[in-house]
């Protein structure tokens, strides 16, 4: 709904509406800020589903990129910056991780379309919250993740589908990205369940400075949802 449609129905100025919504929101972020919260490993390990193991027994997290559309910003600056490689139009861009049993845990910061994976991974927290022994199970997306964590003296492997070579994969590698998109799909539904929210379908100028807080109060709804893992993954 419009903040013109809001203000009809409350007999208020169209200014005031949104003047309210974005304070309400802000105050909303910091009080919910425990709402994605950073478990532990004996936290993230004793609740991770049967589907992971033996294989990833020790996945701290999974993570992934998204993109959401923006209006096009009035400055060359700008939509260089926010300018998407891979889709039309102008994008900010985030990376957000769930535990095994898919809880949402991370969530970066918001960067222009143009931003590499990479890119706002390492200049994100994750990299101070990953511990030595863990796993991260990302997508092709993250192909220089594993030196990054290196450079950061992390002792943390990280998991992706092998790349194709020659157009070609042998069993070995066909059967390897077989079990890797078999538990890294809980990270796509979670993706689903934050679009299913139609504030991120398109942010205006005036929303990008609360993009990040609008994220954030989506993934805390996803995490107050029930279970995307069913049952029967545990046993």
């Amino acid at each position: 709904m419009t903040f013109s449609a809001i203000s009809s129905f409350f007999g208020i100025h169209r200014t005031t509406a949104s003047t309210i919504f974005y304070k309400l929101l802000e105050f909303l972020a910091i009080a919910c800020k425990e709402f994605v919260p950073w478990p532990t490993q004996d936290e993230v390990r004793g609740t991770t589903p049967d589907c992971f193991k033996p294989d990833y027994s020790n996945c701290r997290i999974i993570i992934d990129a998204t993109e959401f559309r923006i209006e096009q910003p009035p400055h060359i600056d700008q939509q260089i910056q926010t300018g998407s490689y891979y889709k039309s139009g102008y994008r900010i861009k985030y990376v957000i991780g769930c535990t095994p049993g898919g809880l949402i845990t991370f969530m970066s910061g918001g960067y222009g379309g143009r931003a590499s994976d990479v890119q706002i991974t390492a200049a994100s927290k994750l990299m101070q919250l990953l511990e030595s022994g863990d796993i991260i199970l990302a997508d092709k997306g993250f192909p220089t993740i594993q030196e990054k964590l290196m450079q950061n003296g992390k002792h943390v492997l990280t998991v992706m589908p092998p790349f194709v070579q020659n157009h070609h994969l042998d069993e070995v590698q066909r059967e390897e990205q077989r079990n890797i998109a078999r538990v890294r799909i809980h990270i796509e539904r979670i993706m689903q369940r934050i679009r299913l929210y139609k504030v991120v379908d398109h942010f205006t100028n005036k929303m990008l400075p609360h993009a990040d807080s609008i994220v954030f109060i989506c993934c805390v709804l996803v995490n107050l949802q029930p279970p995307i893992i069913k049952a029967e993954f545990y046993n």
